[in-house]
């Protein structure tokens, strides 16, 4: 590109320029540094994307903006300051710049970019995030395998989609009241976070938010969460109990599917819906209680929770689903309530230790398979 050159390895940008245009210095691989003169106010789209010799860049704080993908693969560089002259990030800025291992941040930004921002750094061990920043965009963090440590200002009020999903590394984190919106899968795959306190600012577990956390031990959730949503702990296996507040009113689908470590939860009686597949595959979940208000145990609900032993069906249940307790071979007596109507197909297939089931005179639809394999039941 006209008037750009790399002289012995160093980016030489024209006199006078104000901004380096897009794609100035894209993929060259003979670029180790560059001098960014005090004229620049911008640093343009793609301008040293893929220039994975870059080891050394010294922003100005002439600069106000660097746009999307400015320095995206530029895996040998490994530290950055970008001055508080920077109001605006684009998207993708340092994504996949693997080498990373220090940023820090322009104190005048008020959000992490709308998303990539830092994605897939996989060198980049702990960062301090302005408290001018109010949002924390999508992916920002987003496979950053060794971020250890993360403080979230009280600034923050959103933190956004898979934000830090898969920080394998990120033991704690620390989310201020001042967060009201943990948006779905946020920290998805974190399996070396062992605790967490959810803010009394948040209403909602979002869709996916710890999924596959498998180091996750202990959580925290405020009287102010009203909802558990799908997938929220799904596949969390380091999770032994749980006690959900009274606030809550809905746990949906797979919210606790695959939980093998859970033992005990306690559903309170404000839960009025329980969605399929919540408890699915909780293989050490021994007993459970379900709320007075619950009209539907609904498909797959306990589906493969082989150590639940005692459950208790409440006079409020109208409904028993497909596959509802399939493989829960621990049971040994159910009594269903004479509120109950139906049974799903393959309702209790597979519970190989029932012995003793009372089914009452209300229920009109007894579905295909409900008892096979059900070894152990014998019939008056």
């Amino acid at each position: 590109m006209a008037g750009y050159e790399i002289i012995d390895g160093v980016g030489m940008i024209p006199d006078g320029v104000t901004v380096i245009e897009s794609k100035a210095f894209k993929d060259r691989k003979d670029l180790k540094s560059v001098i960014i003169p005090d004229t620049v106010t911008e640093i343009g789209r793609d301008a040293f994307n893929g220039c994975s010799a870059l080891e050394d860049v010294v922003i100005p704080d002439s600069v106000t903006g660097i746009d999307s993908g400015a320095f995206c693969g530029c895996t040998g560089l490994k530290n950055v300051i970008i001055p508080d002259s920077v109001t605006k990030l684009g998207i993708y800025v340092f994504l996949g710049c693997s080498g990373l291992q220090c940023v820090r941040l322009s104190a005048s930004l008020t959000d992490l970019g709308p998303c990539l921002l830092f994605k897939e750094c996989s060198s980049l061990t702990s960062i301090t995030i302005p408290d001018s920043v109010i949002e924390i965009g999508m992916n920002t963090f987003d496979g950053c395998t060794s971020l250890e440590n993360v403080v979230i200002p009280d600034s923050v009020k959103v933190i956004s989609e898979k934000a830090f999903a898969g920080c394998t590394a990120l033991k704690e984190i620390d989310i201020s009241d001042s967060v009201i919106e943990i948006h779905r899968n946020a920290f998805e795959r974190c399996t070396g976070l062992t605790s967490i306190t959810i803010p009394r600012s948040v209403t909602c577990i979002s869709s996916g938010l710890f999924f596959e956390c498998t180091g996750l031990t202990s959580v925290n959730i405020p009287d102010t969460v009203v909802s558990i949503e799908d997938f929220a702990f799904c596949g969390c296996t380091g999770l032994k109990t749980i006690t959900i507040p009274e606030s809550v009113t809905v746990i949906e689908e797979s919210a606790f599917e695959d939980c093998k470590g859970l033992v005990s939860i306690n559903i309170p009686n404000s839960v009025t819906r329980i969605f399929e597949s919540a408890f699915k595959g909780c293989t050490s979940l021994e007993s459970i209680v379900i709320p007075d208000a619950v009209r539907w145990i609904n498909d797959m609900t306990f589906e493969g929770c082989t150590a639940l032993a005692n459950i208790f069906i409440p006079n409020s249940v109208t409904r028993i689903g497909e596959s509802a307790f399939d493989g829960c071979k621990s049971l040994t007596r159910v009594t269903i309530p004479s509120s109950v109507t139906e049974i799903g197909n393959f309702a209790f297939m597979g519970c190989s230790g029932l012995e003793s089931v009372i089914i009452p005179k209300t229920v009109a639809r007894i579905g295909d398979g409900v008892f096979i394999g059900c070894s152990s039941l014998t019939s008056d």
